[in-house]
């Protein structure tokens, strides 16, 4: 790194912090302290999953220009730099407000000033900073959470980018307002990454770089279909790599790509670029279907793409380690980890050959994105005013040359008679697995899938009725061995796992109940972020004695978390007449449709009805499950 560019250590002990060293100063014309819920979370969770192996974790980039009283003014990166000084004053570390102040904001210095050493509430308190805190102290009660969290956080680094002396910030800020967003670490693994082309003996540098960055930047834009961010003059450039029909996967050879025309490139999206006097934004915009961006939502980011890109990379090209056993990269995800990881595989097997790593890399991305694009759900808005619905569709096109348009319609799986079955059961067991791993880090069955697909996508259509080699029982035979690993192969777990069983075996089972279709309402059933493992007969029922029965299987069900403390403590009869019950979960349903048709009162149910609805779905499971049993008898 240059001595504009410091990698700095949050903190190293209870005396050492980044405030120790550096006074920061958040001027006006930055919006307040603004850190929700959300973003306070994330960014606890994210020094949380901190591995003992990590020495350095990157966590953000924090953007100053130096004063004469050396006073760094703070450009971009002022939320997360106010929420770690929050953390680090909670958490007891010696830091003062002197460190940290905002321009001519007085109620946000008090607030600095007194909070977590008089911690209560004042009216002159700034109440953003002051939820913000409270935020914090809720995430990390315990002793022992605070102490594991200190020892994660002396591994958490940010990048300090120091703007040139006299750099006309105006400017800056001109720049930054034209991308839309703060300078990220993909945008640094994409300089590097483009770095690795230019050397002397390489004829066609330009046009290398204008290929990588193209297809970089389409890919970049997770919302949407790839096809949509490459234009040009009569869809030429389209048809060139997507065919005729725009639905075919892309050429895997770099040097086909030299030959096609993709129009004024921006080649970096660099710190170095933006800070440069002579830099000026480029006009060029790529046209995107507009209304395809808001209508299809990617159900991960782009840094996310690149990883399970990655993981199919290596995957494909069969990296051996140097016994011969397969290369194989953690297996968490971690997107502040993206440009470590990618190290990782360039300095074992491409240190010599950086710029082959490039250009293979990225036709991968073409042709991992696009395999994603056409296979792996969206989230789909027919309109502003409604919620997504879950989609698997693919580009179909009708017309010709410049009058050519794209349509979607639902993605064609293989060529058997069964289609329609074979797609509606993947597009269900997707939605199953995305409400289930709802963090990007554990979509591991999405870097499954588009391995198989890498492989397969061609031979998906040669199959027929008894053909295995299809998408759906790819994924079936993969959440049936999660299922099974972590929750069936121990039948004592059945019942006895309570508010600790995993979500992804409520949501299975309400797969197989769905794929049974043995109720009437099962067309009007979605897989949703029932996130929430609730009892149906009260942990604590109003005005009784608690039951032993509870905390089994027969009486969970999985919940949308926001549904109120008065319903959870609710005994079943009562349940029934909300709306959450008759539109819940399938399981939740099929417990509320058992007391309506042996008219059961609660005391009935926590007695018996459980216990006949949990033989009931133990029933189900064993059917489904009947080889993994077999096995285990063996």
């Amino acid at each position: 790194m240059n001595d504009l560019v410091k990698e700095i250590i949050i903190f190293k002990d209870f005396d050492n912090s980044i405030f120790s060293n550096s006074k920061f100063m958040i001027p006006l014309y930055q919006r307040a302290y603004a850190w929700r819920e959300k973003e306070i979370v994330q960014l606890i969770d994210d020094i949380n999953d901190i591995d003992d192996l990590t020495s350095h974790y990157y966590i953000g980039t924090l953007v100053v220009s130096k004063k004469p009283t050396n006073d760094l003014e703070i450009i971009d990166g002022q939320q997360r730099l106010t929420t770690l000084f929050l953390i680090l004053r909670y958490l007891g570390i010696k830091v003062s407000n002197e460190n940290l102040k905002f321009e001519c904001r007085e109620k946000s210095n008090k607030t600095l000033k007194y909070i977590g050493i008089n911690f209560e509430n004042d009216e002159d308190f700034e109440q953003s900073i002051y939820q913000g805190y409270k935020i914090i102290k809720n995430n990390l009660k315990s002793e022992k959470d605070k102490n594991n969290f200190l020892e994660k956080l002396k591994k958490a680094v940010i990048y300090q980018i120091e703007v040139p002396e006299n750099t006309d910030l105006n400017h800056y800020f001109e720049v930054m307002n034209s991308r839309g967003e703060q300078l990220e670490e993909h945008d640094i693994l994409k300089a590097k990454l483009i770095s690795y082309l230019e050397h002397e003996d390489n004829p066609n540098i330009k046009k290398e770089m204008d290929v990588f960055a193209s297809i970089w930047d389409a890919s970049r834009e997770m919302n949407g279909y790839l096809q949509m961010h490459l234009h040009s003059k009569n869809n030429k450039l389209r048809d060139s790599i997507f065919g005729n029909k725009r639905n075919d996967l892309p050429k895997q050879d770099f040097d086909y790509y030299l030959g096609l025309d993709f129009g004024e490139v921006t080649h970096s999206r660099s710190f170095k670029d933006i800070i440069n006097d002579t830099y000026k934004p480029s006009n060029y915009k790529q046209e995107v279907d507009d209304d395809t961006l808001v209508r299809f939502t990617s159900i991960i980011n782009f840094p996310y793409l690149l990883l399970h890109t990655l993981k199919v990379f290596v995957e494909i090209e069969k990296l051996k380690n140097d016994g011969g056993t397969p290369f194989k990269l953690k297996e968490l995800l971690d997107d502040k980890k993206l440009i470590d990881t990618f190290d990782e595989v360039i300095d074992k097997f491409y240190l010599n050959k950086k710029s082959e790593f490039s250009k293979k890399f990225i036709i991968y991305l073409l042709r991992t994105r696009f395999l994603f694009d056409k296979y792996i759900i969206k989230s789909e808005k027919s309109d502003k005013n409604t919620d997504g619905s879950w989609s698997l569709k693919e580009i179909a096109t009708y017309g010709q040359k410049s009058n050519k348009y794209a349509d979607y319609v639902d993605t064609k799986l293989s060529n058997s008679n069964n289609e329609n079955n074979l797609f509606l059961k993947t597009i269900m067991l997707e939605a199953c697995l995305r409400v289930s791993y709802t963090s990007p880090k554990i979509m591991h069955w999405i870097t499954k899938a588009l391995i198989f697909l890498y492989k397969k996508e061609f031979k998906l259509f040669e199959n027929n009725e008894s053909n295995e080699e299809t998408l759906f029982n790819h994924l079936n035979s993969y959440i049936k061995e999660e299922v099974w690993n972590n929750y069936l192969s121990n039948e004592e777990n059945i019942k006895t796992m309570g508010l600790d069983t995993p979500h992804i075996v409520f949501n299975y089972l309400d797969f197989l109940l769905w794929e049974n279709n043995d109720i009437p309402y099962n067309k009007e059933f979605s897989f949703i972020f029932r996130n929430s493992v609730e009892h149906f007969y009260p942990r604590n029922p109003f005005e009784s004695e608690r039951s032993t029965n509870v905390d089994s299987f027969g009486n969970l069900a999985l919940l949308p978390g926001d549904i109120n403390s008065k319903f959870s403590n609710l005994k079943p009869e009562a349940k029934l007449t909300y709306k959450d019950a008759k539109n819940g979960s399938i399981k939740l349903r099929k417990m509320s449709k058992l007391i309506e048709d042996y008219k059961m009162n609660d005391e009935k149910w926590i007695n018996e009805g459980y216990k006949k609805h949990e033989e009931e779905m133990i029933k189900l499971f064993k059917e489904n499950f009947s080889k993994f049993y077999e096995d285990k008898k063996i």
